[in-house]
């Protein structure tokens, strides 16, 4: 009875073991995928502060803001006129 008592003991444990690198095997992936995704994300943000830093020394920086505000918030003078080509040429 004691050996079998050891027997299942080493068993159970052997499954904890077993059960227990499989699931930190699938969490190794997991952060081994996001790690890519951010190192992936640091290139792109990387590229975008070299493109920022092209832009700031290619002209002043009053330009820059007027820039900025024209092409990514879409901002217009007060009684200025903006045309916009719908055909897509």
């Amino acid at each position: 009875m004691f050996k079998f008592a050891i027997s299942l003991a080493v068993f159970v444990f052997a499954c904890y073991t077993v059960f227990s690198m499989v699931s930190l095997q699938a969490e190794l992936v997991q952060v081994r995928s996001q790690l890519s995704e951010r190192k992936t994300a640091i290139e792109q943000k990387s590229a975008e502060n070299e493109n920022l830093k092209k832009l700031i020394k290619s002209g002043s920086e009053k330009d820059l803001i007027e820039r900025m505000a024209r092409e990514k918030l879409g901002y217009v003078y007060a009684g200025e006129e903006i045309f916009q080509n719908t055909e897509g040429k």
